[in-house]
């Protein structure tokens, strides 16, 4: 697939394999391109360039924390903001705290990820 075919940007903040190999595979032939990035890397790039950011939660997620007050203080258009990571209700309620648009319990599915990037996408428009 190449560049221009495809359809939707979702960067994933966290290791390579917060997506399994089946599911990352399942989003390109959907025409979703994935990026990845470490919690360092984030200052680095235009979150407006995408359409849903999908953050694997750890407890020390403050550069990204300041990065996201940083857009939204500019006025800034944020993409959807999606949280991941165990089951856990205190993470889910820390996600919905922090702004948040969804919490996503991990294994995830290519389904669930693709109607979030659609979701957030009817609302930025």
């Amino acid at each position: 697939m190449s560049k221009s075919d495809f359809k939707y940007k979702l960067l994933v903040v966290g290791g390579f394999n917060t997506l399994s190999k089946k599911t990352r595979k399942h989003l390109s032939e959907k025409a979703v391109k994935v990026d990845f990035v470490s919690e360092n890397e984030i200052c680095n790039h235009d979150l407006s360039l995408y359409d849903a950011v999908l953050i694997e939660y750890n407890p020390h997620i403050t550069s990204l924390i300041k990065k996201l007050k940083t857009e939204i203080s500019s006025g800034n258009k944020l993409p959807g903001l999606i949280l991941t990571g165990p089951f856990h209700t205190a993470v889910m309620a820390i996600a919905m705290q922090l702004g948040f648009d969804e919490y996503l319990a991990k294994p995830i599915g290519p389904n669930e990820i693709l109607a979030l990037i659609n979701k957030a996408n009817q609302n930025t428009n």
